[in-house]
């Protein structure tokens, strides 16, 4: 029997050779497998948070308590979370995705093994006990981190893993917004704000759909296939008016957008530059949160009871402390409220430290202005579906805010039912994500994957005659706090650590630095330099550096002469300038970096 089922494996081996290509024959081998596998193992980690969620949801039950005092709900949340992060994992701190995009990018994919449980914990606590952030960040973070572990594992190359890795991504949204093609896409469009990854595309389809499959079809209530927001209804009219009217709503959206990064990362600097325990500034986070909930509970938590009442149209009342509102005046004043309430509730929980995603709150944001615009639209006599402006308004606030214009529009018709709003969706999302530019809500995206480049222009030049130089570095000996004073001066993403002679011996990132700063000033950067660096030599061709980083998805090099010692830095960015810039005559070698 051994013999006849290695002679029919053998057969099918040969039979994937002569009639299959090559690419097509590893998808087969090992694409498929790993996208399922992945697909389901993040499947039953998105079943075990959301069943953590309700837990969390249980305990912290706000019709337990008086109005006037749930505030303190979040604010016990936020000191939990404030305990529990810095002695785990720093990075669970704030937005998932942005670690992911990070680790994507820059890290070659790979996640601590302790970041999933923890992220799942965490995030539980900060969401339900009415902290203002989504599950996204965490499930993403979650089915990234499932998958950067299997990658370990079976030593996957760096760009399989980060293929991996955004499979996961993909899995866990798709199955948390029971969106499998939306999350997907939502998946491969963020590492980018113009871009999507186009290598994972079907691994992020597979493992997407499988999660999702084995989400909806636990056997617990609240996991069935019915859409996350509601469904939608109404048929949208494509007259030239209401044409417009999606479009106005996408630039709005837009300009919220853009106000919306910009007290987010306001209140996150403040929170980064205070000196303070990181619990202390968790708790006070969880507080201001739970101010705004007292006067607008619809802010605290999720926030999908107040989006799928907009979507059912239900935008005539609100509730404020402990009354319906139902007038016209007070309800517009009231939704305007609750817009700008949402922004800075979110800012407050996820800038101090909470844990928990900003593409819910988005939708909320979105959501919200597309009811204020149809409120308005009640007095004028215009025919018009209030849940379709709502839907509108979600996706292109979505789009506008992570640089997500296509998986935006498409997640939307999922999580509402609504595939007969796709066209309005895309009006707006489009216009949205035109007007907010290059303003983001994840500092880690990138602009694009590759630049179009004359490789001819940089085939002149070597990397000496690119790089930025001279370049700020630390000594291995330096404390935390000496380093960290010098990077708020400086700004820049890395620093090389270099001995007394220049010589490379490691590479610190921002991030560690002020994640170290905030725990243990006194460390020696020895203690927490990354030794493994991307180095490339000062006379290689241009070319060469551009091929290097494409191949393997590398944003920057430390560039060093033939003695290793440290040079400059390359960026995608000096290989971009090279190529806009007049051609200049080469560069003399500079002296070696000496020690900061």
């Amino acid at each position: 029997m051994g013999s006849d089922s290695g002679h029919w494996y053998r057969r099918i081996d040969s039979g994937l050779h002569e009639f299959f290509p090559a690419p097509f024959q590893d998808f087969i081998r090992k694409w498929i497998p790993l996208s399922l596998l992945i697909g389901i193992s993040v499947g039953l980690m998105t079943v075990l948070f959301q069943v953590a969620l309700n837990v969390v949801g249980f305990v912290f039950d706000p019709s337990r308590v008086p109005w006037y005092l749930i505030f303190l709900l979040p604010t016990i949340g936020g000191l939990l979370v404030g305990l529990i992060i810095p002695y785990f994992a720093e990075e669970t701190a704030g937005q998932g995705m942005d670690e992911v995009i990070h680790a994507i990018h820059y890290a070659g994919g790979r996640i601590r093994s302790i970041v999933p449980p923890v992220k799942a914990v965490v995030s539980a606590l900060t969401i339900n006990s009415g902290g203002s952030a989504g599950p996204e960040g965490p499930v993403g973070e979650i089915g990234a981190g499932a998958a950067s572990i299997l990658g370990g594992w079976l030593k996957l190359r760096r760009s399989d893993l980060r293929t991996l890795v955004i499979a996961g991504a993909a899995a866990g949204f798709g199955a948390i917004f029971k969106a499998p093609l939306g999350g997907a896409l939502f998946a491969l469009e963020t590492p980018y704000k113009n871009d999507l990854e186009h290598g994972a595309v079907i691994p992020a389809l597979i493992s997407s759909t499988t999660a999702y499959l084995v989400f909806i079809l636990f056997p617990l209530p609240g996991f069935g296939p019915t859409p996350v927001l509601g469904s939608v209804t109404a048929l949208p009219t494509y007259d030239l008016p209401h044409l417009a009217l999606y479009m106005l709503i996408g630039l709005l959206a837009g300009l919220i957008a853009i106000a919306f990064v910009k007290v987010f990362f306001w209140i996150s600097d403040g929170f980064s530059g205070w000196k303070m325990p990181f619990a202390v500034k968790t708790t006070l986070g969880g507080l201001v949160c739970g101010g705004f909930g007292v006067v607008l509970p619809g802010v605290l938590g999720l926030g999908y009871t107040w989006d799928q009442q907009l979507v059912l149209g239900n935008v005539g009342q609100v509730v404020v402390g402990d009354q319906l509102v139902t007038s016209f005046e007070l309800v517009l004043l009231s939704f305007a409220a609750m817009l700008l309430a949402k922004i800075a509730a979110t800012s407050f929980t996820i800038g101090s430290g909470g844990s928990g995603g900003v593409m819910t709150p988005s939708i909320f944001i979105g959501g919200t202005l597309g009811a204020i615009i149809g409120i308005l639209l009640q007095a004028t006599g215009f025919s018009f579906s209030s849940s379709i402006l709502v839907v509108v308004g979600m996706g292109a606030m979505l789009a506008a805010a992570t640089k997500t214009p296509i998986s935006s529009a498409v997640m939307l018709t999922e999580m509402t039912g609504g595939f007969n709003v796709l066209i309005p969706l895309i009006l707006g999302t489009v216009m949205a994500y035109a007007v907010a530019g290059d303003y983001t809500l994840y500092k880690a995206q990138i602009t694009r994957k590759s630049m179009p480049m004359d490789l001819s222009v940089l085939a002149r030049k070597t990397v000496r005659d690119v790089m930025t130089s001279p370049v700020v570095t630390l000594r291995p000996d330096m404390t935390v706090k000496d380093a960290y004073d010098l990077s708020i001066l400086k700004g820049h993403y890395s620093y090389p650590v270099v001995d007394e002679s220049g010589v490379v011996l490691g590479v610190v990132y921002r991030r560690t630095l002020q994640q170290t700063h905030s725990k243990a000033p006194r460390t020696l950067i020895r203690s927490i330099m990354e030794s493994h660096v991307e180095i490339i030599n000062d006379d290689a061709p241009a070319n060469e550096a551009f091929d290097v980083m494409n191949g393997s998805q590398i944003t920057r090099m430390i560039v060093v002469d033939g003695e290793k010692h440290v040079m400059g830095m390359l960026t995608r960015v000096d290989l971009l300038r090279a190529v806009e810039e007049p051609e200049r005559p080469p560069a003399a070698p500079p002296p070696p970096a000496a020690p900061t």
